[in-house]
């Protein structure tokens, strides 16, 4: 098992080439029918998963819209807003702790 960390994109890129990931999500402070990341990894055992970390503040509307039209969950990641950086690191070490389990 491995990881891949690729440079920065542009947000719409990686949604419009995201066709060959098992699991993708979004985390979002807006989105409705949000699920927790525990919610998700009890349903599905993803292989290949995809996790869009957004800027300060959370994604555009627009942005979020466009990650749901093409497959995206969105996922809460606490009561707590985390920084961009936090964010990252959190859902890393929470798949890594439950994505085979």
């Amino acid at each position: 098992s491995f990881s891949v960390i690729e440079p920065v994109k542009d947000v719409r890129d990686v949604i419009k080439n995201s066709g060959g990931y098992d699991l993708k999500l979004i985390p979002t402070l807006s989105a409705e029918g949000r699920k927790t990341l525990r919610e998700v990894f009890t349903q599905i055992k993803p292989k290949n998963i995809l996790v869009l970390i957004g800027p300060e503040g959370d994604f555009a509307d627009g942005e979020i819209k466009l990650a749901l039209k093409n497959g995206f969950i969105p996922v809460t990641l606490g009561d707590t807003v985390l920084r961009v950086d936090t964010a990252a690191v959190a859902v890393a070490s929470f798949i890594m702790l439950n994505a085979n389990n």
